[in-house]
């Protein structure tokens, strides 16, 4: 994610001071769905943008990466980052 477009969630801190990391949100359940729904019709929306990058990061990674990274990019494009 781009660094302006980022919504993260603020640094919590320990009881003794040590700081967590910040993180980004995981995407919404909808976006989730969606992106599995992407993967299952994947032969019908051929060479989309979001089915070229489910199959680069499955060669890559693993299926729960991808959609992952699908429903994050979904949640960017209706977000208008």
């Amino acid at each position: 994610m781009q660094a302006w477009c980022r919504e993260s969630i603020p640094v919590e801190s320990h009881t003794d001071g040590s700081s967590l990391r910040e993180r980004e949100p995981q995407p919404e359940w909808a976006f989730v769905e969606t992106a599995n729904l992407i993967v299952i019709d994947q032969r019908r929306l051929g060479g989309t943008h979001v089915v070229r990058l489910y199959q680069r990061i499955k060669r890559a990674k693993n299926h729960q990466k991808a959609a992952m990274a699908v429903a994050a990019t979904l949640q960017r494009l209706r977000s208008g980052c």
